[in-house]
């Protein structure tokens, strides 16, 4: 059973992990291409900057409906004060991972800095692990 009860607060971040795993191979495959090529240069070590984003979104809309459902007191709805709120939990994998990509979203979205792909697919990787681990993805979809 979901972490997630509320079933239009589940559906909808169901509906935006989907976004997050096709925007994601949408990249993988502008990516993919011969040496030399756009998809061998810079552009290739901060592409997946975008779908990162979408990932650690997904997960804010996560915790938000699960702090609404505990009806947990206080009035911040920021992802890293979420993190935070919630860092006890024993239904976590690997929080400090998950927080670590949340500064690195914190980053690009107000600094401008941009990490490499395999920083943002690892960050994309343990977002959708938790995900599955609270019963949040739909059994036999990413």
């Amino acid at each position: 059973m979901s972490l997630i009860t509320d079933a239009n607060a589940l559906a909808m971040i169901r509906a935006e992990w989907s976004a997050v795993v096709k925007v994601r191979e949408h990249m993988r495959k502008l990516m993919t291409g011969p040496v030399g090529s756009i998809a061998d240069g810079a552009l290739h070590s901060v592409v997946y900057n975008l779908p990162l984003l979408l990932a650690f979104n997904v997960l804010e809309r996560a915790l938000r409906a699960l702090k609404r459902q505990r009806q947990i007191p206080g009035s911040s709805e920021q992802l890293g004060d979420l993190l935070d709120m919630f860092q006890g939990d024993p239904s976590w994998l690997e929080w400090s991972v998950l927080r670590d990509g949340e500064r690195r979203c914190h980053a690009i979205v107000h600094s401008g800095e941009l990490f490499s792909g395999v920083e943002c697919l690892a960050d994309i990787e343990a977002v959708e692990e938790q995900l599955g681990a609270w019963e949040i993805l739909e059994p036999g979809r990413p």
